[in-house]
């Protein structure tokens, strides 16, 4: 039987509660003793003051991260406001070989980077109830002005309407459904035929 753990993408729009609805999904993994574990990211800016080193980030200098991305250390990375994030190669695969799933959260462009590579990399898109919803979001926010508010729903509409080649797709219209659903996502693909190939030469070589 394959032992590998599976390496799960969930992506969405700005303010769909994404990183809310793998947190509880989190917690209730922790809770039934599932071995599933959320990457973490790799960055080159400062950690802020109530930030710690190893949970919230891996933060490195710029040089350093420059030299990840030269050594393909990295599955996917980007850069924002002149700072580079990224997932660590390393910490993701020594966490599949123990058999442990990976959450990764990342946006649409670091799917597509990781899914070149994973080829059985599940992908799940949140989605919002409604566009209206999605607006309603970001301004309970109150992080963003007008225009950074009608960018992030531009970008939003655009994600949505080009979420076609994710394998999943959850609704956040409840935190707990939406939580579970991941988490059933997870039970479902460790079930899938491709991944227990091995499985019937097993059984066939027990007559």
């Amino acid at each position: 039987m394959n032992k590998e753990g599976i390496l799960l993408i969930v992506s969405g729009p700005s303010a769909v509660g994404k990183g809310t609805v793998v947190k509880r999904a989190m917690s209730l993994a922790q809770e039934r003793g599932l071995p599933i574990v959320l990457s973490i990211s790799m960055t080159s800016r400062p950690a802020k003051a109530n930030e710690k080193e190893g949970s919230d980030y891996f933060f490195v200098s710029r040089d350093e991260f420059e030299t990840a991305i030269a050594n393909n250390g990295l599955i996917e990375y980007n850069e924002y406001n002149g700072n580079y994030y990224g997932t660590k190669r390393e910490f993701v695969e020594d966490c599949l070989e123990k058999g442990q799933d990976v959450i990764l959260e990342i946006d649409v462009n670091g799917g597509k980077q990781v899914t070149d590579q994973y080829k059985n990399a599940v992908t799940v898109f949140i989605m919002p109830p409604s566009l209206k919803d999605l607006e309603t979001r970001i301004r309970l926010r109150n992080r963003d002005n007008e225009d950074e508010i009608i960018a992030r729903l531009a970008t939003g509409r655009k994600e949505i309407a080009g979420c076609g080649w994710y394998d999943y797709i959850i609704v956040n219209n409840i935190i707990e459904e939406a939580a579970e659903s991941l988490l059933s996502v997870i039970e479902a693909e460790k079930h899938k035929a491709s991944r227990n190939i091995n499985m019937i030469d097993e059984v066939l070589g027990d007559e």
